[in-house]
């Protein structure tokens, strides 16, 4: 499903297209054609298609960069220790290397399962308000969101890559009408990954 600015400026050509196929008779010794039009929608849809693309490489470059964080932590924390030991009187040779205090530090547990406790229409009617419950180890909120085609879709994961958030709630305005929207959502910290939620979904 396109993205909502072009899926409007889709139908527009698409409906402005069909009027003038209509009407063809009117139109013939114009300078403007059906196929300017249609063209058009054609560009859209390469749009769409880049930023779908775009949107799977963020996501695959996402996950590589936390795998990559995940794997130098131990790294850190044993050159932290060793260094915590060899200077163990001197704060300020820990300053050196960038250690603000002599302990060492707790990691956080991995995040919870997150919790998605609301969905409901946005008070001006146009798209959905999402709502989690709070994970206290989580650094941010990492959301993925499918649209699907009626409202029976059972879609199985991994959905696409949506947002990150520090917030708990958040309005997402790109709802198309009719569509069925799933969501899901997990806790992420310097750790690792929460359990992804139960999904949701509502139509508008």
């Amino acid at each position: 499903m396109r993205t909502k600015y072009l899926q409007d400026a889709h139908n527009e050509l698409s409906d402005l297209k069909n009027g003038m196929e209509a009407n063809d008779a009117i139109w013939q010794n114009l300078d403007v054609k059906p196929k300017e039009l249609q063209d058009a929608m054609d560009e859209i849809e390469t749009c769409d298609d880049n930023i779908k693309k775009a949107e799977n490489q963020l996501q695959q470059a996402r996950e590589a960069a936390r795998t990559k964080v995940l794997q130098v932590k131990p790294l850190i924390n044993k050159v932290t220790n060793l260094a915590i030991g060899f200077h163990s009187t001197s704060e300020l040779k820990l300053s050196d290397y960038g250690i603000e205090s002599r302990k060492t530090a707790t990691a956080k547990e991995i995040p919870e399962k997150a919790v998605i406790t609301s969905i409901i229409d946005d008070n001006d009617g146009e798209g959905f308000i999402l709502t989690v419950t709070y994970i206290t180890d989580a650094d941010y909120y990492e959301w993925q969101k499918l649209i699907g085609t009626n409202g029976e879709d059972l879609v199985n994961p991994p959905y696409p890559f949506f947002k990150t958030s520090k917030k708990t709630t958040f309005v997402d305005d790109d709802v198309p009408r009719g569509k069925r929207c799933f969501y899901r959502v997990r806790g992420v910290n310097a750790t690792g990954v929460g359990e992804w939620s139960e999904r949701v979904s509502k139509v508008q």
